[in-house]
């Protein structure tokens, strides 16, 4: 899981809301696809609900809800650039 699974991840809150239907349904066909080639029984969560998931983790981090351990290697963009990237 850990060697594919980042690859849906990378930057995927930043693209996904923008994608159309179509694109997201062929990104979840294309997870579907890979689920069957893998021999081990994994417990992916659906496209959306990952972007969710990510979504979610992202803000308790931000917010510092989550552990400290989160908290530590989280850099918001604003210490790094001004630009606007949403």
């Amino acid at each position: 899981m850990s060697l594919i699974q980042c690859h849906f991840d990378y930057a995927s809150s930043a693209w996904f809301n923008s994608l159309t239907q179509d694109l997201k349904h062929k990104l979840q066909v294309i997870q579907n696809r890979l689920i069957r080639c893998v021999v081990l029984k994994l417990n992916w969560l659906p496209v959306s609900s990952r972007i969710s998931q990510i979504i979610c983790h992202v803000f308790k981090i931000n917010s510092k809800l989550a552990p400290s351990y989160l908290n530590d290697h989280f850099t918001p963009v604003i210490n790094i650039h001004e630009k606007n990237t949403i």
